[in-house]
C-alpha cells in the first residue's frame, strides 16, 4: 500500500466521520456513498475525485443521492473504521466499492467492529469475507428450496391454463367440467389476486355462484381468469 493510497484511505475515513458528525442516517449514507458514483470514481485509477477532500466529498453525495438526516448514527469510531477499511479493501483486493458493500454492508461493519478494529486491516478484510461466504453456504438450501417452490407453482399454473383452453375448445366437456375446474381454481390462494381482479371484471363480483352463471359468462370468465393465471406466471418468473 503507498502513501496516497493509505492517504485516500484516510481521507475515507474522515469522511464517513463526517456523515456521522453532519447527522446523516449510517446505513442510508453507507449505502448511498459504496453503491453510488463518488465512490466509483475513487475506484477508478485516475478520478478527480482521488484528490478531494472529506467536505467535497460529502457534498458530492449529498448532490447525486438522496441522504437522510437523524436514524442511526453510528459512532465516530465505527464509522472512520469502516470508511477506511472500505477503501482499504478495495486497493488490497481489486474489488469495487458496490461488491466489497454487497459482502459486507453497514449493518455487518457495525457489528464487528468492536473486535475487527483491533486486526491489521487485511485480517479483519479476510473476517469479513469468510462471514459472507459462510452466510452464503447457509442460505443455499433454502435458496434451493425456493426455486423448487416457484417451478412447482409455475407448472401447476400452466396445468390449470392448459385445462381451461381444453374446455374451452370443447363445450361438451365445458358444460361437466366447468363447475369444478373453477372450484380448483378458487382454492389456489396463488391466483388468488389475479382471480379476483377478473372476477369482478367479468362481472362475477358480490354474490353470483359461478354455478349460477350462464353458459357464455361462464366461458368468459374462465377467459378472463385464464389470461390473469398468464400474468400469475409471468409475474412468478420474473420475482
Amino acid at each position: 500500500m503507498n502513501e496516497l493510497q493509505l492517504k485516500m484511505c484516510d481521507i475515507q475515513g474522515r469522511l464517513f466521520e463526517l456523515s456521522g458528525a453532519v447527522g446523516y442516517d449510517s446505513v442510508n449514507f453507507i449505502k448511498a456513498f459504496m453503491t453510488g458514483e463518488v465512490a466509483k470514481g475513487l475506484d477508478s485509477k485516475f478520478n478527480r475525485l482521488q484528490w478531494a477532500g472529506e467536505e467535497y466529498l460529502l457534498a458530492e453525495i449529498a448532490d447525486n443521492a438522496e441522504l437522510t438526516k437523524g436514524g442511526t448514527v453510528y459512532d465516530k469510531e465505527v464509522l472512520y473504521w469502516a470508511g477506511y477499511l472500505y477503501r482499504f479493501w478495495h486497493f488490497a483486493t481489486g474489488e469495487d466499492s458496490k461488491d466489497i458493500y454487497r459482502q459486507a454492508p453497514a449493518e455487518t461493519m457495525s457489528r464487528n467492529w468492536l473486535i475487527f478494529h483491533t486486526l491489521a486491516p487485511e485480517v479483519a478484510i479476510e473476517d469479513l469475507k469468510e462471514i459472507y461466504r459462510q452466510r452464503n453456504e447457509s442460505d443455499k438450501p433454502q435458496k434451493a428450496a425456493s426455486k423448487i417452490d416457484k417451478a412447482k407453482k409455475i407448472k401447476d399454473a400452466e396445468d390449470t391454463i392448459q385445462k381451461i383452453n381444453e374446455l374451452l375448445a370443447d363445450s361438451g366437456l365445458f358444460r361437466r367440467q366447468a363447475d369444478s375446474l373453477y372450484d380448483k381454481i378458487s382454492k389456489n390462494m396463488d391466483c388468488a389476486p389475479f382471480i379476483a381482479t377478473a372476477k369482478a371484471a367479468s362481472g362475477m363480483g358480490g354474490n353470483i355462484p359461478f354455478t349460477q352463471l350462464p353458459y357464455q359468462p361462464k366461458r368468459n370468465a374462465l377467459v378472463m381468469i385464464r389470461d390473469a393465471i398468464k400474468v400469475y406466471v409471468a409475474k412468478t418468473i420474473v420475482d
